[in-house]
């Protein structure tokens, strides 16, 4: 079983998937649930299918998901003017990307793991608020291949001492390594400046993959987080690429 490379057949998440060729010289992708064809479809043959682990937004649907919202269990408490590293985890999708090779690729398929009910939470006020992927994160245990390490650094630039429950990362500062030929996968680390009771930064740290052996995922289309006013204040503020946690720690 392989990240990232072609295939003909191949178990993943619980799912199967295949490829092979039909008589009018297309090329056919089909993903089984146990004997269940669950999709199917035409590709063209001059085309590579290859499944990556990326960030946690194709489903339920595309372009629905804005961020993630992680809820650390146990919460973290840091002193006044103090920081802290974490690791934790994040929940990844499943993509199969067709691509010749140096062209642009096309995501045609993408699931979670079938043991696993994606969870969905809104951040913010019903009319105004950001539908996120929700997850309870755990301290780091034994992988699996639907979650992905990541390190949260936590830094409380405040006067009082703060405990972090709730994190909410946008799309944009994701991104997801893998390690070709195994299930191993990683995410880049997560910033989070606590400037008040009321506010914090979340910002991803620079983008590197822990070892010359891994590679990143493709970067999919992400939304982008605009300026959302209610009242006199702000859900989310997206600027030089850093984004706010209104309602604070």
């Amino acid at each position: 079983m392989t990240f990232g490379v072609p295939f003909e057949e191949l178990e993943v998440g619980g799912y199967r998937l295949r490829v092979k060729r039909a008589e009018d010289g297309i090329a056919l992708y089909s993903r089984f649930d146990g004997e269940k064809e669950v999709v199917k479809i035409a590709v063209d043959p001059n085309l590579s299918l290859t499944v990556v682990p990326v960030e946690p937004f194709l489903n339920p649907r595309r372009d629905v998901v804005e961020c993630v919202y992680l809820r650390l269990d146990p919460p973290i408490t840091v002193r006044a003017g103090g920081n802290i590293e974490h690791n934790t985890y994040i929940p990844i999708d499943f993509a199969v990307v067709a691509q010749k090779s140096g062209e642009d690729f096309r995501v045609v398929d993408s699931f979670v793991n079938k043991g696993v009910v994606p969870k969905m939470a809104l951040y913010g006020v019903p009319t105004n608020g950001y539908i996120c992927r929700y997850f309870l994160a755990t301290p780091l245990q034994e992988p699996k291949v639907h979650l992905s390490p990541v390190k949260l650094i936590i830094n409380n630039n405040t006067e009082k001492v703060a405990t972090v429950r709730n994190v909410v990362v946008p799309l944009q500062e994701l991104a997801v390594f893998y390690k070709p030929g195994t299930w191993i996968s990683y995410a880049a680390p997560i910033i989070m400046n606590i400037e008040s009771e009321t506010v914090a930064e979340i910002s991803m740290a620079t983008p590197e993959p822990p070892s010359a052996d891994f590679e990143r995922s493709p970067e999919l289309p992400k939304r982008g987080i605009d300026i959302v006013e209610f009242g006199r204040d702000f859900i989310g503020l997206k600027e030089l690429v850093k984004f706010k946690m209104i309602w604070g720690y």
